[in-house]
């Protein structure tokens, strides 16, 4: 089975990858790096107001998640434990497959009811929300096992980092950054110096971590950017035929394989 990414979600993602990246090589410290009407904005980072991650007002479906149909007059219909699979898509008995990655309960709701008018009178359906799917992190770069990690255990960047078994001797220890999604089309990079956490004892420093954030630790020396970019592509769209949609990476043991930086970039 596979889905065909969307090139132009791998390129908005590494276009802020990049930007992020060659603040990182020319500075360090704590930094929030912002683009904004598509000018690049570098401030003073705040922890006690950093930006959150866009929430969407509507829960929208994607792997993982499980819900149940129940069909108050015509019980033999209702199905209980309905799985999303990786390529966004559920089987229902008369319908056939739906794709349902990004809907709502609500149109998943308006599809059944449509399709089943075809046999039955005024059908009245309802949709319960069974289990929801996992969120994760994710550690890119000079870290010791690269991947995605539940983010209910990575509450802090330190705790991320624990995950990710450490940062390597090559890392850029003054440059660590967080990429965070905090709008439809708004990417910020918070930088962080681990320094001033480990050495000198900032732990103001040491930042919540969010679901589907993006820790980026890169190399003490600067990166060259194509090279770096043609790794990241790579790490994307390969695993992405195992599913990326947009901003959310799904998490499968393909992907821990992947997320490797190609070695001897220079």
């Amino acid at each position: 089975m596979r889905c065909r990414v969307n090139r132009n979600d791998c390129k908005y993602i590494i276009y802020f990858i990049s930007i992020f990246m060659v603040v990182a090589g020319c500075s360090s410290g704590n930094k929030l790096i912002d683009n904004r009407n598509g000018e690049i904005e570098i401030g003073i980072l705040s922890p006690d107001s950093l930006p959150h991650s866009y929430v969407s007002d509507v829960y929208r479906l994607d792997y993982g998640d499980i819900f149940d149909v129940h069909f108050l007059y015509n019980k033999e219909y209702s199905q209980d434990e309905i799985r999303v699979g990786p390529d966004g898509k559920i089987t229902y008995p008369y319908v056939g497959e739906i794709n349902v990655r990004g809907m709502a309960l609500s149109e998943v709701d308006s599809i059944l009811t449509g399709s089943f008018s075809r046999i039955l009178l005024d059908p009245e359906i309802s949709i319960i929300q069974r289990k929801f799917r996992t969120l994760y992190v994710y550690l890119l770069g000079e870290v010791g096992s690269p991947g995605g990690y539940k983010a209910e255990n990575a509450k802090t960047l330190l705790q991320a980092l624990a995950l990710g078994k450490g940062i390597t001797e090559k890392a850029k220890e003054n440059g660590v950054i967080v990429i965070r999604r905090v709008g439809k089309e708004h990417v910020v990079g918070i930088q962080i110096d681990l320094k001033k956490i480990i050495n000198d004892n900032h732990y103001e420093y040491n930042i919540p971590i969010e679901p589907l954030d993006i820790v980026l630790v890169p190399k003490s020396r600067i990166y060259k950017i194509s090279g770096f970019m043609g790794s990241f592509l790579d790490i994307i769209e390969r695993p992405a035929n195992l599913y990326l949609k947009g901003w959310q990476i799904v998490q499968t043991k393909a992907i821990y394989d992947y997320y490797y930086l190609k070695e001897n970039e220079e």
